[in-house]
């Protein structure tokens, strides 16, 4: 994700195109990959973990507000 030109915000205007306004998320975060486990399952705590991380650390876009949390 480093080099991508993908933003929340282009993101989120992609979807409310695309999709019916309730079916776009309120909060959007990128992570740099997702944790898999041995049996090639998501670890699902792992990515509850870093999305909790990155609210700390106002890394999630909050379409409501249309800015990063702060």
């Amino acid at each position: 994700m480093k080099n991508s030109s993908l933003t929340p915000k282009k993101l989120s205007d992609f979807l409310y195109r695309n999709l019916a306004y309730y079916h776009v998320p309120r909060y959007i975060g990128f992570l740099e990959n997702l944790p898999i486990g041995p049996s090639t399952e998501y670890l699902k705590n792992e990515i509850r973990n870093e999305w909790e991380k990155n609210v700390t650390n106002s890394k999630i876009w909050d379409n409501q507000i249309q800015d990063f949390l702060d």
